[in-house]
């Protein structure tokens, strides 16, 4: 039994990373309505997708469930410091997603722009 809670606790910690702990690997279209941002930390991983109308959040830890949040359902989609993105939506729910790139955060802006997305 003491194994298991060692091990339990192990698992948690090892799941639980700071939310701004997550830097963007990778930035780009995997077509030309969809943008995909990949993010990495020491031990787990997120993909953001950010489609026409609709964003999709998935990630690796405990923590991270996947969610698909539709633009109309966004309240904010800010850069705080000029470099870590958080959205938070109209229920209330906020997440920090990770740490961008200048040219990342130019692309992420530009893809809002072209659909007319503004919050």
């Amino acid at each position: 039994m003491k194994y298991f809670i060692v091990s339990l606790c192990s698992l948690f910690a090892s799941g639980c990373s700071a939310e701004s702990d997550f830097i963007q690997k990778d930035c780009g279209y995997l077509s030309e309505d969809y943008l995909i941002v990949n993010f990495d930390s020491n031990s787990a991983s997120r993909t953001l997708s950010i489609g026409k109308s609709a964003l999709t959040f998935k990630g690796t830890t405990l923590k991270d469930m996947k969610w698909l949040a539709e633009f109309t359902d966004i309240e904010s989609f800010t850069f705080e410091n000029d470099v870590l993105l958080k959205i938070t939506l109209n229920s209330g729910f906020s997440k920090n997603i990770g740490r961008v790139t200048a040219s990342c955060k130019k692309l992420i802006n530009s893809h809002f722009k072209e659909r007319d997305v503004v919050w």
